[in-house]
């Protein structure tokens, strides 16, 4: 990535001050807003309770989209550290962000990115360390543009020098999101160029379908009879039973994990709540994961 001048990255930041404009927005509108009704209160809940019991589906979802992103960006998918502290990212605050989505939609989680990952500002106070540390100060930013895809970029030494000392500065965050969220075809200098991903937003759009439905369902299940002792016990053995074989699908993945490829099958197993039949498989991120089983 180059390092640009102030000027140009007022630029940048223009392709997602939309976004962050209608985060905005809906946070003024929410603090305008009189307290939830009973019923409003009562989906709140639901989704809150949802994203409780699903966090790690969920995390899953981001980290797989994460995963694909970065396979995509030519620059970020070069060093294993790059992924490593963006996962971690994720991973470690995955309430935080659902709360995220729950609360203000899609475009709160790049307010959640900017506090747990790092902001712009943080991605070149990174990019200034690196050239403080290894003597590179002064000079145009053409000079500079030319100076890293030239000679930095191509010297394998030189380019892990300079992204180490971007990770003193970084030191557990991983700013750099941004640009494989907003892609940095639109900068003037930049190399190696690619597109943006939507990586951020198209997690956050899956899930918060999936909370949506989940939440009608959930309703319309509280509208049913309630089930007798005897419904929920038969359902509680199935579900141990189901949860049996990801943990042994798991145990076995973790004892060899180059024994298995993407796809491979571990077991398959029928569902109470569908009455469809599953397999237990290896998803091509390397998760354990399940996919139906359509009958031809």
């Amino acid at each position: 990535m180059v390092d640009f001048g102030s000027k140009e990255l007022g630029k940048l930041s223009n392709k997602a001050k939309q976004g962050r404009q209608e985060y905005e927005e809906i946070l003024k509108y929410e603090q305008r807003q009189e307290p939830r009704s009973k019923f409003e209160q009562n989906i709140q809940d639901l989704k809150q309770q949802i994203i409780e019991d699903y966090k790690y589906d969920y995390r899953n979802i981001l980290l797989e989209n994460t995963r694909l992103a970065i396979e995509k960006t030519k620059e970020y998918n070069r060093l294993e550290k790059f992924s490593d502290n963006l996962e971690n990212a994720i991973k470690y605050n995955i309430m935080e962000i659902l709360q995220s989505i729950v609360s203000y939609g899609i475009y709160g989680i790049y307010d959640v990115m900017e506090r747990v990952a790092g902001s712009l500002s943080d991605f070149w106070d990174g990019v200034e360390n690196a050239r403080e540390e290894m003597e590179l100060g002064g000079g145009t930013k053409e000079q500079r543009a030319r100076y890293w895809k030239n000679k930095v970029w191509l010297t394998e030494e030189m380019y892990e020098d300079t992204i180490a000392y971007r990770f003193q500065a970084w030191e557990d965050y991983a700013p750099y999101w941004y640009w494989i969220e907003h892609g940095n075809y639109f900068s003037i200098g930049a190399f190696p160029v690619f597109q943006q991903t939507n990586f951020l937003t198209k997690s956050a759009r899956e899930i918060e379908t999936d909370i949506d439905i989940k939440v009608e369902e959930m309703r319309y299940q509280e509208e049913e009879e309630e089930p007798s002792p005897e419904e929920d016990e038969v359902q509680d053995y199935y579900d141990q039973q189901e949860k049996n074989l990801f943990d042994e699908a798991q145990e076995r993945f973790l004892a060899n994990p180059d024994q298995y490829q993407p796809g491979f099958v571990f077991n398959r197993y029928k569902s109470l709540e569908d009455e469809c039949e599953y397999k237990i498989v290896l998803t091509k991120t390397k998760l354990i994961g399940r996919r139906k089983i359509y009958k031809r």
